[in-house]
């Protein structure tokens, strides 16, 4: 299961697609919704999409264990590998590899 954000002040879970948070940095990071944010209160913090801080942790997790990344790519049955190297999970509309944007061989 992939990163999810909530906000420390409210606990209000946040939306991957669309929110921004503000967080700061420095041993734990803290992050604070919008509407939670006080400029005057929270000094320091760098306001960031929610999608970007989940995909830094989700990024973190697969690489603190090689394990994760086999298990992922295991769980994975429909892939169409490519001369890049690269393997596609093949969905519906999907004709080239995902890297290098070669058309999959019909």
């Amino acid at each position: 299961m992939g990163a999810e954000l909530s906000c420390d002040v409210c606990n209000k879970v946040l939306n991957e697609d669309g929110d921004d948070v503000h967080e700061k940095q420095g041993g734990e990071p803290e992050h604070v919704c919008e509407a939670c944010f006080n400029p005057a209160t929270h000094v320091g913090y760098t306001k960031r999409s929610v999608y970007s801080v989940c995909g830094e942790e989700n990024a973190r997790r697969m690489n603190s264990n090689p394990q994760n990344m086999r298990n992922l790519f295991a769980s994975c049955s429909n892939t169409r590998p490519c001369p890049c190297g690269a393997e596609t999970v093949v969905g519906e509309g999907v004709t080239a590899c995902f890297a290098c944007e070669m058309p999959f061989e019909t």
